[in-house]
């Protein structure tokens, strides 16, 4: 689309060639009504004659602008003068008065797909012209620097006279077919005040150097035709006048660059008196096409907002449908996201008609606080304002670049919800606030987007366990459970001891305390994510500590391996003979790593032996190993393997455990490459 400056651009290419310019110039036209010369085809740049019979395309049906009274007179501007003049289509927001004549109209934009002109000359050779519709335009004003012109037609093979020397008036129609555009009602799709409402359209013509030519002069005044009709809703059996139209026209004067506001231009052939000043024009629109949106190519009432600064102000809850977006223009908003408040905004629209992504800004537009950017229909962003005053944000709507379609039709709907009130133990949102948490059910706990981790201080003596499970609701949130010992490293990820990071409805934790004294630890209760359109969810702890299970004492020192850890030996079941029931444990180990147990009852301590970097603990005498239960991580980091007290390995053959033995036992695996390590060492003594 060209912008207003192409009007004096094609100005000065359409009266080159044209020596000999002189300022406009009114004309009476001899007793003569208008021929219908024929139809210009948009689509094809040629100009087809009508042959006698054939009479007008435009018909009263679907005009919905008709300034077409024959007064004449026309007004010469052979390539001397750029004239613009004003009208008016109505939107369904117009008033409906007698006077000045104001109409309802059924749209608020129409789309045109059939003009009519009317001028007349003396010229022998063929005239062109050049029409230019501007959809906002003050009546007697300068175009230039104004709104961009909706259409910007060359016409060309414009008929002569058909009497040399005499003056032929014409009308003929423009034929939009395969250019249809759509044009919006009240020169933006609003009644405002009926002043700044009208449309404007620019002609310049040419013809042979010496003649004339120009535009008839189209309207009478009140008493003569009803001002104020010239649409779907004329007047049975009256005669157009065009509504909105003014007594003036703007002319730019090419040869002195002077500007002047006309009117009351020639005169009446029945009264002699002075006649209105408007031009011949005449648009029929197809009123079954609806024009709004991208397939009208219509932009949405809200514009010009398609910079930070330009913002749209809303005021929330906020739901706005028929808006428009496309590649080279983003639509921004601005709203204020109250205190304690979640915004959730959504721009509902079709992918297949193009890929729209939305941001959620800070005010200057600097930093985003959510994006939605899928390649799917619709996107959602949000933001939880957690303080105690509004919070200013903008929200950006826009094509994407790489986007197969370059407009896209939406809806947006934004809304806000406080933040749900947090539990009884509002307050415990850190490791130093942390809540004392007391065996049994706790219920009616509640983390929210404000305060998304609940911390609670849980005390063991050596050997106790905790066995926690936490009961939650996977549709709204999920929730973690982190175990952190009570010290510098909680919050600490390298600090954690414990975990569980599931994706239902429960979480538990299993874990010893096997320091040999008493250990306080710190549990939270971490919100990993909200789901869409929930700002906090309730959970439910079930805590219990156990007695300690494990059996026999640690010796010997571990050396860390690649998981950052000493690998770490416990025994649990039993150690009285007869139960038949010892487990060997090693924890605190690499991922996919193999190994085995060893047994001796003796000890020994050897450093880096062999081409281990661990220590070797146990020997000084017959060793066993289990090669026969060798175990492997896999993507944990224990193992563990259930003994046979009848049959433990040694190296003349496997032997019965009995009462009173003493036997110490060490965990041998693979740590990166080729090397390996050794766990810490543990010694169990039979009943």
């Amino acid at each position: 689309m060209l912008k207003t400056a192409s009007l004096l651009i094609g100005a000065v290419a359409l009266t080159q060639g044209a020596p000999g310019q002189s300022p406009a110039q009114l004309q009476r036209i001899p007793a003569r009504a208008p021929i219908h010369a024929g139809t210009f085809h948009a689509a094809s740049g040629q100009f087809i004659p009508a042959d006698p019979s054939q009479q007008s395309a435009m018909g009263a049906n679907g005009d919905v602008y008709t300034n077409n009274y024959y007064a004449g007179v026309f007004l010469d501007i052979n390539a001397s003068s750029l004239v613009v003049d004003e009208g008016r289509i109505p939107s369904t927001t117009s008033p409906t008065s007698a006077s000045p004549v104001s109409i309802t109209g059924t749209q608020d934009s129409y789309r045109i797909n059939n003009i009519q002109l009317g001028y007349a000359t003396d010229s022998i050779g063929d005239g062109n012209a050049r029409l230019t519709i501007l959809p906002e335009y003050t009546s007697c004003s300068n175009p230039l620097g104004g709104s961009s012109p909706i259409l910007d037609l060359i016409i060309t093979g414009l008929p002569g006279t058909i009497l040399a020397g005499a003056v032929t008036p014409y009308t003929f129609d423009v034929d939009m077919t395969g250019f249809e555009f759509c044009m919006p009602a009240d020169g933006d799709g609003t009644y405002d005040d009926g002043i700044i409402d009208n449309f404007g359209f620019g002609l310049l013509m040419s013809a042979d150097p010496g003649s004339q030519i120009g535009p008839l002069i189209g309207a009478r005044p009140g008493p003569f035709a009803p001002t104020g009709d010239g649409t779907v809703f004329q007047n049975p059996g009256s005669t157009g006048s065009g509504l909105g139209t003014e007594d003036q026209w703007f002319e730019l004067e090419f040869g002195t660059g002077s500007t002047n506001c006309y009117n009351e231009g020639g005169y009446d052939p029945v009264t002699n008196n002075p006649s209105f000043g408007s031009f011949w024009l005449v648009l029929g629109a197809d009123l079954g096409f609806d024009c709004t949106g991208c397939a009208g190519g219509q932009d949405d009432g809200f514009e010009d907002n398609d910079t930070c600064g330009t913002a749209t102000p809303l005021s929330l809850p906020s739901s706005n449908s028929g808006l428009v977006v496309t590649k080279a223009d983003p639509d921004y908003y601005s709203f204020d996201i109250p205190a304690g408040s979640t915004v959730t905004a959504s721009a509902l629209f079709s992918h297949a008609q193009a890929d729209v992504d939305i941001y959620l800004f800070t005010d200057d537009c600097t930093v985003a606080y959510d994006s939605g950017f899928s390649i799917s229909d619709n996107e959602t962003v949000s933001f939880t304002n957690c303080g105690a005053t509004p919070v200013p944000a903008k929200l950006a709507v826009v094509v994407f670049s790489e986007s197969a379609g370059d407009c896209s039709d939406y809806d947006l709907v934004i809304t806000t919800e406080a933040v749900c009130s947090d539990d009884p133990l509002a307050g415990n949102d850190s490791c130093a606030t942390a809540f004392n948490l007391s065996t049994g059910l706790s219920i009616n706990l509640v983390v929210n987007r404000c305060a998304p981790s609940d911390y609670y201080r849980l005390n063991l003596i050596p050997g106790e366990t905790i066995d926690l499970e936490m009961t939650l609701n996977p549709a709204e949130a999920d929730l973690d459970l982190l175990l952190f010992r009570d010290d510098a490293t909680c919050g600490d990820p390298g600090g954690l001891i414990a975990g569980s990071f599931n994706l239902g409805a429960t979480e538990s934790i299993l874990y010893t305390n096997k320091s040999g004294q008493q250990q306080s630890y710190i549990l939270v209760v971490d919100t990993f994510a909200f789901n869409s359109g929930v700002d906090c969810t309730g959970y439910v702890l079930d805590y219990a500590i156990g007695a300690s299970t494990e059996v026999g004492s640690n010796f010997c020192s571990a050396v860390l391996n690649s998981s950052g850890f000493g690998a770490h030996m416990f025994g649990t079941g039993s150690n009285v003979v007869a139960d038949n029931s010892l487990t060997l444990n090693a924890e605190c180990l690499p991922n996919n790593s193999s190994g085995y147990f060893f047994v001796s009852q003796g000890t020994i301590f050897v450093p880096s032996v062999g081409s281990s970097s661990g220590n070797l603990c146990i020997g000084g005498g017959p060793v066993g190993r289990f090669l026969a239960n060798v175990v492997n991580t896999g993507s944990g980091t224990t193992v563990s393997v259930l003994t046979d007290l009848t049959s433990f390995p040694q190296p003349t053959g496997s032997v019965a455990v009995l009462p009173g033995d003493t036997y110490n036992f060490q965990y041998w695996f693979r740590d990166i490459g080729s090397t390996s390590n050794f766990s810490d060492a543990l010694a169990v003594t039979f009943q």
